[in-house]
């Protein structure tokens, strides 16, 4: 009978809270995405000889552009304000989530990183470590020795390849394949076992 304890639940949620408050602090969404190529469009234009018509359409243009970087610079702070604000409000969740207490928890494993653990967002390595150090955490070193997570991952992507040429078109799966990999190690070792 494998019992979970309180601490390992625990230390497993902390793991998953750290790396997202560590996370949400080095990377923010909106400012990552506003890149400025705003001038790459006179990249082909030949200067030298444009006619009237096109030379006051090109001033236009260039007027546009730097009403619009005008407009970006002064919207700058305040979009930077917004992601502060998000970040916070993401960072005290993960904070809270720190918090919570594991004794009335009797679930799987696939439960437990449905709830608490990295989802599609990060970064498919980093989801990897978190998932090894809570098997490494939940489970005793024997069992989590046995545990491989890329030979699963590569179970998962090989069956899926299979299965997209059994019906010879496009496979499309919405589900993500590390969760797979997570309800598979739950199903092949349950941490409560009757």
């Amino acid at each position: 009978m494998l019992n979970v304890s309180e601490e390992q639940i625990t230390t497993c949620i902390r793991l998953s809270a750290d790396y997202q408050i560590q996370y949400l602090k080095a990377h923010s969404t909106r400012y990552d995405k506003m890149k400025l190529y705003a001038l790459g469009f006179l990249d082909d234009t030949n200067l030298t000889n444009l006619s009237f018509k096109q030379f006051l359409a090109l001033l236009f243009i260039l007027v546009l552009v730097a009403i619009f970087l005008l407009i970006v610079i002064l919207a700058i702070p305040f979009m930077k304000l917004l992601d502060f604000v998000d970040r916070f409000k993401a960072i005290r969740k993960h904070r809270q989530n720190k918090k919570l207490s594991a004794t009335d928890y009797d679930g799987s494993l696939n439960d437990l990183w449905y709830q608490f653990g990295l989802g599609k967002d990060y970064p498919g390595d980093e989801r990897n470590e978190i998932l090894q150090q809570w098997i490494n955490t939940l489970y005793p070193t024997s069992t989590a020795d046995t545990i491989n997570i890329s030979n699963r991952l590569e179970a998962e992507y090989a069956g899926r390849d299979e299965a997209r040429k059994r019906i010879g078109t496009i496979f499309v799966s919405f589900c993500d394949a590390l969760d797979n990999v997570v309800e598979n190690i739950s199903n092949d070792f349950p941490l409560y076992v009757d």
